[in-house]
């Protein structure tokens, strides 16, 4: 019998009973460079959740999966760690070491502009 997701009630795959981290959806600009072996620089890329562990991104790079990366991501610096899967344009990176998602979600809230109905204290 299918191990099902309480929350979604849809059967789990083999990759989402597998993560252990929680993800922080978000749509996020970075860039990606990859390290050794043919440099491209760093391209763009969307990021579209981010965990301590790694992140999910749209990518039409040329990265396989193993290839070395940095990825720069505004709030985080330069996060250096390996590509776990590439699909669909889309890339999976699983990072070195752990990471803050917090710290790039605040650093959006802290760049965002005020709205205009707001007026500062006097």
């Amino acid at each position: 019998m299918a191990d099902i997701d309480p929350l979604n009630a849809r059967p789990r795959t083999k990759a989402r009973s597998r993560r252990k981290s929680a993800r922080e959806s978000l749509f996020l600009s970075a860039t990606i460079r990859r390290v050794g072996g043919l440099d491209l620089g760093f391209l763009p890329v969307r990021v579209r959740n981010l965990s301590p562990v790694g992140l999910m991104a749209d990518h039409d790079g040329l990265t396989r999966p193993g290839d070395r990366v940095m990825v720069e991501v505004r709030g985080l610096g330069f996060v250096p760690g390996e590509v776990a899967w590439v699909r669909h344009g889309r890339i999976g990176v699983r990072f070195d070491d752990a990471i803050d998602p917090k710290r790039a979600r605040t650093w959006l809230s802290s760049e965002a502009p005020a709205p205009k109905s707001f007026k500062p204290a006097s």
